[in-house]
């Protein structure tokens, strides 16, 4: 391909991605961040997470000084991409090289990477019971002919006990088995793919998994992780008869044993996700099955101009429809209480691994090779932070919807709701840009409502004054169940607009669920 073309694609991208988002946005400060806005819905967020090689994690050789600082802004959670495989920890019988994952996750009573920065670990693989030298290592392979089924199951439990244990009460979610079950039809039970184990243990050998894994952790969660199940289908078939026998089976401590599902989605822009098609059959049939799942490799790869690494679309206009196939899978996952995690197989284009193995194929993340947001970062964002579409609103008291937030000179009070009153009358904005909104009231014109010193304890107070770039003025909007709203700073999303006593000053206060808390958003 020619420089030239090459120069052209990116062109053409940086127009569209000015068309699909500000200006301000080019920067990480300026923006709110996804996990900002996930930690403030359904609980499963707490896991909004991201895969990524830990070379370039730790900035080995100066390979990628960008990465660090972004993941800990963007994500609430991260897993290795290879470094907890058992190809790349198990080096021989009681061998293991810990060096990659203990930078994530610490060595026994340190603290790694992840901890230090508040972010949750997704652990990726216990498992990888496939004959290729990056799935199982190398030495077990070689040594198949005089390894015994007894020798296996011992060097499958102490390989186990050995990693499992060693992050104990470090990582929340393990694949206790990742990519276990065949393309097509296979002539065992489940569909399984012919490897070392299967051959040594029979299919037993994923019910020793799951009680070796519990046995090592009882407090980490399971999952059966693979690719091609998202929608209906025999391999999706597979996958839940699997789990169904697994959560059959007992730990050794007798316990049910408890596994829930992995869905890959490695998917491309023709797989479009929406209500009553199969990927919503697949995740309804484990939601009436109470089996967990969670969205573990998300990419949607497009065609491109470039080889690895893959970043110049060959049509730009293709990031828009990326943009929707991104904003279905995540529209989908917040619709079901049994999704417990939503992440994507990388961070940004620059280091993705499509384009190497799918030719042509790439630029499949929601952020550019520039750590630019792409229209895919902005419907995910838009997902977790906008419940509410522009326009004007009167902020009432759930408590008591007789009355209404209302501006009063450089400040604000509780009164009577009044249709007619410009004070009452609150313009909500969404700003693509930052992913928070704000709020101004119709008199005085050109003002917002903004915090005075939100960080300080007790309370703070609500200011009115002209509108101005700062941070002070933006709002996270929370929607509640019960259709009630939580309005929370940008700068304190832990504390919340509130109103202790009804007809008293309304203020910024430690959000502690009480009904002061809530409030009805009621367009005018």
């Amino acid at each position: 391909m020619s420089v030239g073309r090459r120069i052209g694609a990116l062109a053409a991208g940086l127009l569209l991605t000015s068309l699909l988002c500000p200006a301000e946005a080019q920067t990480t400060g300026s923006r709110i961040g996804l996990k900002n806005l996930a930690r403030n819905r359904v609980s499963f967020f707490d896991r909004l997470g991201v895969a990524v090689p830990m070379d370039r994690l730790q900035n080995a050789g100066g390979i990628d000084p960008q990465l660090a600082p972004f993941v800990a802004a963007e994500y609430s959670m991260v897993s290795c991409e290879n470094e907890l495989k058992p190809a790349w920890i198990w080096t021989g019988p009681g061998s293991y090289d810990t060096a990659a994952a203990d930078f994530l996750l610490g060595a026994p009573g340190r603290t790694g990477w992840a901890r230090a920065r508040g972010l949750a670990v997704r652990g990726h693989t216990v498992m990888y019971p496939r004959d290729q030298t990056f799935c199982n290592p190398r030495w077990l392979l070689d040594n198949e002919s005089t390894i015994t089924p007894a020798q296996a199951r011992q060097y499958l439990r102490d390989y186990i006990s050995f990693v499992v244990g060693r992050y104990r009460g470090k990582i929340k979610s393990w694949d206790v088995v990742n990519e276990c079950i065949a393309d097509g039809p296979n002539g065992n039970s489940f569909d399984l793919v012919d490897n070392f184990w299967l051959r040594k243990l029979g299919r037993d050998y994923l019910v020793l998994a799951c009680q070796f894994a519990h046995e090592a952790d009882p407090n980490a969660e399971l999952y059966v992780n693979d690719y091609n199940v998202e929608s209906s289908g025999r391999k999706a078939d597979d996958q839940f008869a699997l789990v169904q026998w697994l959560n059959s089976q007992r730990n050794l401590d007798n316990t049910p044993i408890r596994v829930g599902i992995g869905l890959q989605y490695h998917i491309t822009l023709g797989e479009t996700i929406s209500p009553g098609d199969g990927h919503y059959a697949v995740v309804q049939r484990l939601a009436d099955n109470g089996i967990p799942f969670q969205i573990t490799e998300l990419d949607v790869r497009i065609p491109v101009l470039d080889g690895p690494p893959g970043i110049f679309p060959a049509n730009p206009a293709d990031l828009v429809t990326q943009g929707e196939r991104y904003r279905e899978a995540l529209t989908m996952a917040a619709s079901f209480p049994n999704c417990r995690g939503f992440q994507t197989w990388g961070a940004y284009d620059g280091s993705s691994w499509i384009s190497y193995f799918f030719g042509g194929q790439g630029a499949a993340l929601p952020t550019d090779a520039n750590y630019q947001p792409k229209a895919a970062y902005f419907a995910m964002q838009e997902v977790l932070g906008r419940p509410l579409s522009d326009g004007v609103y009167a902020v009432k008291p759930n408590a008591d919807r007789t009355l209404a937030l209302t501006a009063q000179g450089s400040g604000v009070r509780l009164a009577r709701f009044e249709t007619a009153l410009p004070e009452q009358r609150w313009g909500l904005t969404w700003s693509a840009a930052r992913g928070t909104y704000t709020l101004a009231p119709a008199t005085p014109l050109g003002s917002r409502l903004g915090v005075d010193a939100p960080l300080l304890y007790p309370a703070a107070s609500l200011q009115v004054r002209p509108a101005d770039a700062t941070s002070t003025q933006e709002f996270v909007v929370i929607p509640t169940p019960s259709g009630a709203f939580r309005l929370a700073p940008r700068n304190a999303l832990t504390r919340t607009l509130s109103s202790p006593m009804l007809l008293s000053m309304p203020g910024i206060y430690n959000f502690d669920g009480a009904p002061g808390n809530f409030w009805q958003l009621a367009p005018l």
